[in-house]
């Protein structure tokens, strides 16, 4: 197929050989003939490939230049952006992480108080424990517990203790102080 042009309208016209070209389709006069006076023969037009379209070295250098921004934009996004959320998520959970290791290791010094006072520390079950850190970076520990007394009944008790950590030359230590156990 080969392309040709209307001398009338200038409509592409798409046809086998010019012998085809009875009718414009768009006008609907023949597209060979102008009828005030004669004309040459229809144009022919090859269909361009788009891969046969040459670039200007400008066009080459405007579309190099905005491809190098636009990578510069996306590193400077990642690293001004998404990197120091990730920075801050990583170090919230981080401290996240050592509060509940803290809180865990004031909750059992506390309990391992609790058992040193009590008759039959073996048989120590304890619940309902909760711990929170004050502003003098101790933790407050309260809960429940029960154990067997001297008789063998299951006697119920609640607690209250306040554990700080302090340094040895082994390791960190929790010291726990004013302990209050109660009988309900």
């Amino acid at each position: 197929m080969e392309e040709y042009f209307c001398v009338h309208c200038g409509a592409s016209i798409l046809a086998e050989s010019e012998d085809d070209l009875a009718q414009c389709p768009s006008c609907g006069q023949d597209p060979r003939q102008r009828q005030t006076a004669p004309s040459p023969a229809p144009r022919k037009a090859k269909v361009a490939d788009a891969g046969d379209a040459k670039k200007s070295p400008r066009t080459v250098a405007i579309l190099v230049s905005f491809a190098a921004a636009l990578a510069i934009a996306g590193i400077l996004f990642f690293i001004f952006i998404v990197l120091p959320g990730w920075r801050l998520d990583w170090e919230y959970e981080e401290k996240a992480a050592q509060e509940k290791a803290a809180e865990q290791a004031a909750i059992e010094a506390a309990r391992d108080w609790v058992r040193d006072q009590l008759v039959a520390p073996r048989t120590a079950e304890f619940y309902e424990e909760f711990a929170f850190e004050t502003e003098d970076k101790s933790w407050s520990v309260m809960g429940k517990v029960s154990s067997q007394n001297r008789f063998g009944a299951f006697l119920e008790a609640k607690y209250v203790a306040t554990a700080r950590k302090g340094q040895r030359m082994s390791g960190d230590i929790w010291e726990v102080e004013g302990v209050l156990i109660t009988d309900e």
